[in-house]
C-alpha cells in the first residue's frame, strides 16, 4: 500500500489556509456590513430631506398668508384713497362753482393773485373743509393762476404735490405682497427639490434592501448602485439651502 503524497494533499487546500467556504462567509459578511452602513446613511438621509421639505412647505404656506393679508389691506387702501379722491374732487367742484356764482356778483372777488376767504360765502365755507392733504395741491393749483393760464392743471389732483397717504402705503403693501408672493414661489422650489432627494435616497433603501435577498454579482452590482446613488444624492444635498 502506497504512502499519500503531501503534495497532493496540500493542494486540496487554499492558498491561505483557510477554506473557501470561510472566504466567502467572510466576503458576505463584510458586504452585509456595508449594506448596513448604506441603509442607516440612507435612513437619517431620508428623514431629513422629509424634515427640509417639511420646513420649508411651512414657510411657503406662511408667505402666502402673508402676502394675502397684504394683498386685502392693499384693496382696502386703494378703496380709502379712491373715496378720498372722489371727495375731494366733489368739493372742489362745489367751491370753485360756489367761486364763479360769488364772481358773477361781484367782479372783485377774482382771485387775480390767490384765493382770499371772504366771511360768510359759500366759497369760505367749502374752503375751510379742504383735507390738509388736499390743501398743497389746491395753493400749487393757484399759484398757476388756472383762471388765466390755459396751460395751468384744471383740478388740483393732477398735481404733483397731491399725495394719499393711504395710496401709496397701498402700492408699498402691494410691493411687499408681490415679493413675498415671489419668494413663496422660490420656496416651493427647494420645497419640491427636497421631496426629490427624499425619493433618491428611498431607491437607496430598495436597492439595499432587494440586495440582502440576493447574492454574487447581483449583490456586489446592487450595492454599487446604491452606494452611487446615495454618495451622489448626498452632494446634491449639501448645496441645498437650510429651512431658516
Amino acid at each position: 500500500m502506497s504512502a499519500p503524497n503531501p503534495e497532493a494533499t496540500d493542494a486540496s487546500l487554499p492558498v491561505s489556509g483557510k477554506p473557501a467556504q470561510t472566504r466567502i462567509w467572510h466576503r458576505s459578511g463584510r458586504l452585509e456590513l456595508l449594506f448596513t452602513l448604506i441603509m442607516a446613511m440612507a435612513a437619517i438621509a431620508t428623514a431629513w430631506a422629509g424634515f427640509e421639505a417639511s420646513s420649508w412647505g411651512s414657510l411657503q404656506s406662511q408667505l402666502n398668508v402673508q402676502a394675502a393679508a397684504q394683498r386685502a389691506q392693499a384693496n382696502r387702501l386703494f378703496t380709502e384713497a379712491g373715496q378720498l379722491r372722489s371727495l375731494d374732487a366733489i368739493v372742489f367742484t362745489q367751491w370753485l362753482n360756489a367761486l364763479n356764482v360769488e364772481i358773477h356778483a361781484d367782479p372783485s372777488v377774482f382771485p387775480g393773485q390767490g384765493y382770499v376767504p371772504r366771511e360768510n360765502s359759500v366759497s369760505t365755507f367749502l374752503y375751510a373743509r379742504f383735507r390738509k392733504e388736499f390743501r398743497p395741491a389746491f395753493d400749487a393749483l393757484l399759484a398757476q393762476r388756472p383762471l388765466r393760464n390755459p396751460d395751468a392743471p384744471s383740478t388740483p389732483l393732477e398735481m404733483a404735490e397731491y399725495r394719499l397717504a393711504s395710496q401709496a402705503q397701498a402700492e408699498a403693501l402691494l410691493v411687499e405682497a408681490e415679493a413675498k408672493a415671489a419668494r413663496a414661489l422660490e420656496v416651493s422650489g427647494i420645497q419640491g427639490d427636497y421631496v426629490l432627494l427624499g425619493v433618491m435616497f428611498a431607491l437607496v433603501l430598495f436597492f439595499v434592501a432587494v440586495g440582502n435577498k440576493s447574492s454574487g454579482t447581483p449583490r456586489r452590482m446592487l450595492f454599487g448602485l446604491s452606494l452611487v446613488i446615495l454618495v451622489a444624492t448626498l452632494m446634491v444635498m449639501l448645496t441645498f439651502p437650510v429651512a431658516p
